[in-house]
């Protein structure tokens, strides 16, 4: 599986070494401890797609 979709901010983690396109959708924002998981279950990602209608409450480029 080269291609993997996902309609929720509730990924359900897991491992998929093969996956390279990423595409995900919420109506809630993607907070930072959600790409970690992303990067840790897509080690080898070429593209990831985001979309969602609330913007992110916690930006990490705020804390020093």
């Amino acid at each position: 599986m080269s291609y993997y979709q996902f309609t929720s901010n509730l990924f359900p983690g897991g491992y998929y070494p093969y996956v390279r396109f990423v595409s995900l959708y919420d109506e809630h924002a993607f907070e930072h401890e959600f790409f970690l998981r992303i990067a840790q279950s897509f080690p080898l990602i070429q593209k990831l797609v985001l979309n969602n209608a609330k913007r992110q409450q916690y930006k990490q480029s705020y804390k020093s």
